[in-house]
């Protein structure tokens, strides 16, 4: 694996994990499903469908799952979130 970068990856509830899990050569996809697993283990957000998008200057730019974490344009230090990736409806 390549070298490890900093991350911190916000909930659709604003809580936050900071890790150092992921090298830039992951995929976009392994990352996502990683952040969903660790907020619905801590209890923090519900299992559900969501796209990752980066946090740059207050927007939301969101990533394709596909792409390797460094050819979206995420580097070490950047904050990413988990956003629905439709609308959500109750019951």
């Amino acid at each position: 694996m390549a070298h490890k970068v900093t991350l911190t990856i916000r909930a659709t509830n604003g809580a936050v994990w900071e890790t150092d899990e992921f090298g830039l050569n992951q995929r976009v996809d392994h990352v996502r499903k990683a952040a969903i697993k660790h907020f619905v283990q801590a209890g923090e957000m519900t299992d559900g469908d969501y796209l990752l998008a980066q946090v740059t200057g207050g927007n939301l730019a969101d990533l394709a799952d596909a792409d390797k974490l460094e050819d979206a344009g995420v580097t070490d230090g950047a904050t990413l979130a988990l956003v629905p990736r439709g609308p959500q409806v109750d019951g």
